[in-house]
C-alpha cells in the first residue's frame, strides 16, 4: 500500500484518509491538466468571492449569521474579505474627492473637526519653515537675505515637496491602520448587548463585515457616484483647474463640499447597520434603531480619532 507524500499515512485509495491529498496520476502531470486545474481553481475562487461580496452588499448581517451557525465553506473568511476590500478601497480612493480613511495633508490642516483645535496648520507651517531653513543653510543662505517674494516662492516649493511625501506615507500607513477600528466597534457591540449570550467572536465578525462593507460600498460604490456628480460640476465650470480655483477661493465651501460627501455616506451606513442588527441580533425595530444610532455616533468618533492618529504617525515619520 502506498503512503501519502504529504502526511505519511497509508493511502488505500485515490485520496488520503488523513489529509485528503489526492494521488497524482500520469495524466495529471500534463500541461493540459495544469492549465485546466489552474482555470478551475481561479473559477472557484472567483465564485466564492463574488458570492461573498454579493451577500455582503445587499444582505446586512447575513454573512455574520452564516459564520455563527457554521455555514462557512461557501464564503470568504471575514478577515480575508476585509483585507481584500481594503486593497480595493485604497486603489480607488485616490480617484475620488472623498478623504475617507486616507486623509491628505490639506484636509488634515484645514478641513477636519480637530484641525483648528489642534493647531495643525501652524504645526505643519512650522515644520516646513524648519525644513526650508535647513535647506537654505546648506546653500549658505540666510532667510533674511532673500527678498520676500523669493522666500515665499521657496517656502511654497518646500511645502509642495513636504505635502507629496506626507500624502504618500499617509496612504501607506492608512491601508494598514484602518483595521484598528474593528476591535473598538466590536467592543461597542459587546456593551450594547451585555444582556445577550453572545460570544465576543460574534461581535468581532459582525464588526469586520461592517467595515468590509463600508470600504467597498461607501468607499467605492457611493463615492463613485459622487465622483460622477463632481465631474458634472467640473464640466459646467469649464474644467478641473477652474473648479479647483473656485474651491480654493472659497475655503468654507470646500469644507462644506467634503463634509457633505462624508455626512451623506452616513445615511446608507446607518440603514445597513440597522438591518444588520435586525438580522444578526434579531433586534426589534426600536431597539435596532437606537443601537444603530449609537453605533453610527461611535463610528464617527472612531474615524475622527483614527485620522488624528494618522496625522501624527505620518508627521513624525516625514
Amino acid at each position: 500500500m502506498e503512503t501519502c507524500p504529504t502526511c505519511g499515512t497509508d493511502r488505500p485509495g485515490a485520496f488520503c484518509p488523513q489529509c485528503g491529498e489526492r494521488r497524482v496520476e500520469p495524466e495529471d502531470r500534463t500541461v493540459r491538466a495544469l492549465i485546466g486545474r489552474l482555470f478551475g481553481e481561479v473559477t472557484n475562487v472567483d465564485s466564492v468571492l463574488w458570492r461573498t461580496v454579493g451577500v455582503l452588499l445587499v444582505r446586512p448581517g447575513r454573512l455574520a449569521r452564516f459564520w455563527a451557525i457554521g455555514r462557512r465553506r461557501a464564503y470568504l473568511h471575514p478577515v480575508r474579505l476585509f483585507l481584500l476590500m481594503n486593497v480595493v478601497y485604497f486603489l480607488v480612493q485616490p480617484l475620488t474627492t472623498y478623504t475617507g480613511y486616507n486623509t491628505p495633508l490639506r484636509s488634515q490642516m484645514e478641513r477636519q473637526f480637530y484641525s483648528d483645535h489642534a493647531g495643525l496648520y501652524d504645526v505643519v507651517r512650522a515644520r516646513v519653515t524648519e525644513r526650508l531653513h535647513v535647506t537654505l543653510a546648506a546653500e549658505d543662505l540666510h532667510p533674511d537675505s532673500l527678498a520676500r517674494p523669493v522666500y515665499e516662492a521657496r517656502w511654497q516649493s518646500e511645502f509642495r515637496n513636504y505635502e507629496e511625501r506626507f500624502d504618500g506615507l499617509s496612504s501607506r500607513l492608512a491601508s494598514s491602520l484602518v483595521i484598528v477600528i474593528i476591535p473598538f466597534l466590536a467592543l461597542t457591540l459587546v456593551l450594547l448587548y451585555l444582556g445577550r449570550r453572545r460570544l465576543a467572536a460574534d461581535h468581532v465578525v459582525f464588526a469586520t463585515h461592517l467595515m468590509a462593507w463600508d470600504l467597498i460600498a461607501i468607499g467605492v460604490l457611493y463615492l463613485g457616484a459622487f465622483v460622477l456628480l463632481t465631474a458634472g460640476l467640473v464640466e459646467l465650470m469649464g474644467g478641473e483647474q477652474a473648479f479647483r480655483e473656485f474651491l480654493l477661493s472659497r475655503p468654507r465651501l470646500a469644507v462644506w463640499f467634503e463634509g457633505f460627501s462624508e455626512l451623506g455616506s452616513m445615511i446608507p451606513f446607518g440603514f445597513y447597520v440597522f438591518f444588520g442588527l435586525r438580522r444578526f441580533y434579531e433586534d426589534a425595530v426600536g431597539a435596532a434603531a437606537l443601537r444603530a444610532l449609537v453605533l453610527c455616533i461611535v463610528y464617527l468618533a472612531l474615524v475622527l480619532a483614527y485620522r488624528f492618529l494618522l496625522f501624527w504617525l505620518t508627521y513624525w515619520q516625514v
